[in-house]
């Protein structure tokens, strides 16, 4: 997954985005997802498998725009 693409499983509403470093940061809230997307931070979404998340490592949570500058 390249970095920057948006990803969640299916029945969950855990958004991640996938890091400089290859892993999956979950977005912790909508407001945090807003500051960094705009509007349309729900949109282009990919849909991942549970392996997929399995496969791919977690890493930090992202509570910040900082946060998100920092992987």
């Amino acid at each position: 997954l390249a970095p920057g693409t948006k990803v969640k499983i299916a029945n969950d509403v855990r958004v991640y985005v996938v890091g400089d470093d290859g892993k999956l940061h979950w977005i912790t809230t909508q407001t945090v997802a807003y500051s960094l997307y705009g509007s349309d931070w729900n949109k282009n979404i990919l849909a991942i498998t549970q392996q997929d998340l399995v496969t791919n490592a977690l890493g930090t949570s992202i509570a910040s725009e900082a946060d998100l500058q920092s992987i």
